[in-house]
């Protein structure tokens, strides 16, 4: 796939999702050394060490900084030492502002199920009479009135294509049914380790069978990092060992807020200490001089992937989309997309001064609005944390309730692996507008 040549074919190029198995080898550019730390390889060392194994990772990172299309190298990878790789998002499967450990096994099971009927493996059959059961405990309990009937006249394939069908009804009713809601979301129902229990047969099946195909077998989880702080808190610090239980390698990508949790350290022991963080592409270093070459001439060769550099009018106006992102790849890609459907919007073939001015101030906007008074926390209290943040020294910032929310939103970016912090540039700019800090402290293009 060659780089776009006009506006219109770069607005296709430039899509914030993550790369695919037919736009990798096109579009993915080598960041590690500007990130300061190499986590995708250091996966794929893990995962190799133990191909069959029943390694649990969490993987961290801000939104936006590109986790995803290291998760999808980490896929390629693995797939070309002979591993099975399967994706779960959480995002599409599962109401990010409600759900709970159970409901996220069920959607695991679901992949997994749609995956094994598909497979050739000669799977047995006996090794899904626990999980059909199980079936059976939910209309006990009054979670639904359906099940799946194990008839030893069916293949394992149908079968598998009967769960992979019941699952699916499943994760569905788990967003509209009030009364499916109420009993799987408690924990201590015995339906939550009967769901572990018999989803591990069947997981113990696949592995050795796999094994015995000298395969490698991975799950990942991703998007957990998306879903609603109360959410994350719930899975990760009061339910992590039901999360480990499964008997399979998973990756979860982990929430950052969670790495400012006085739980922090009980949540890596649980999970055998197998985290690992992927820090934004560095723009500016720690005394805001521009990051050259390993920096800024990365996400320059990421954009060149994709569009041909002429459609910017200058170098300078390409510097100041680089610059403003500060290595959040989603921001720049979208400042970019909005600049160029400006410019289309003004007649221009080429994206200008104008169209620049009109995107970026499109993200000012949306930064803006996020810095929001809470029930807890005062909107001045922010404002505060990122004016003390943009003129810090050592930007360490304390790890305070407000501070935990800016991280999340974006509005403080980590870098080497949160060796140290610093305001987003465009963010930077609401503090010069605000008058809270210096003009002469705005972002430096050179």
């Amino acid at each position: 796939m060659l780089p776009a040549k006009n506006l219109n074919d770069a607005l296709q190029n430039l899509s914030v999702r993550a790369l695919s198995k037919e736009n990798f080898n096109s579009f993915w550019v080598d960041t590690d050394e500007s990130r300061g730390e190499y986590p995708a390889r250091m996966l794929e060392d893990t995962f190799l060490q133990e191909p069959s194994g029943t390694i649990h990772t969490l993987f961290s990172g801000y939104r936006g900084c590109g986790k995803s299309t290291e998760l999808q190298r980490l896929k390629l990878k693995l797939e070309e030492e002979n591993f099975v790789v399967l994706t779960i998002s959480v995002a599409a499967e599962l109401d990010q502002f409600q759900f709970s450990v159970s409901e996220l096994i069920i959607a695991t099971m679901k992949q997994v199920f749609d995956w094994a009927k598909d497979y050739e493996l000669d799977f047995n059959s006996e090794f899904l009479q626990p999980i059909i059961s199980w079936t059976n405990t939910l209309v006990t309990e009054k979670i639904t009135q359906k099940s799946v009937t194990f008839d030893a006249t069916l293949s394992a394939k149908q079968l598998l294509a009967k769960l992979a069908l019941y699952f699916i009804d499943l994760t569905l009713e788990g967003k509209v049914e009030r009364k499916y809601q109420e009993i799987i979301r408690d924990e201590k129902t015995p339906v939550l380790a009967d769901l572990i229990k018999s989803s591990n047969i069947f997981l113990n099946e696949i592995r050795q069978r796999l094994r015995n195909n000298k395969q490698g077998f991975l799950i990942m989880v991703e998007d957990l990092d998306k879903v609603n702080l109360n959410v994350s808190e719930n899975l990760f610090v009061r339910y992590s060992s039901s999360i480990r239980a499964l008997k399979a390698n998973l990756i979860y990508t982990f929430p950052l807020a969670l790495m400012s949790h006085p739980q922090f350290m009980s949540i890596i022991h649980t999970f055998d200490n197998q985290h690992f963080i992927l820090p934004m592409v560095k723009t500016h270093d720690i005394a805001g001089k521009p990051v050259l070459p390993n920096g800024q001439d990365m996400l320059k060769e990421i954009l060149e992937k994709r569009l041909d550099l002429s459609l910017f009018e200058t170098p300078e106006l390409l510097t100041k989309f680089i610059a403003y992102s500060g290595g959040v790849l989603f921001d720049l890609f979208r400042m970019v997309r909005d600049a160029i459907s400006y410019s289309r919007i003004f007649g221009n073939d080429t994206i200008g001064e104008k169209a620049w001015e009109k995107a970026m101030n499109s993200s000012l906007r949306d930064y803006r609005s996020t810095i929001a008074e809470t029930d807890t926390i005062k909107v001045e209290e922010f404002w505060l944390e990122l004016k003390n943040l943009a003129e810090s020294s050592i930007k360490k910032p304390n790890n305070t309730p407000a501070v935990k929310i800016l991280r999340q939103n974006l509005c403080i970016l980590g870098y080497n692996s949160q060796d140290w912090n610093e305001v987003h540039p465009l963010v930077r700019e609401l503090l010069i507008e605000k008058e809270l800090i210096d003009a002469k402290s705005r972002v430096r293009l050179s």
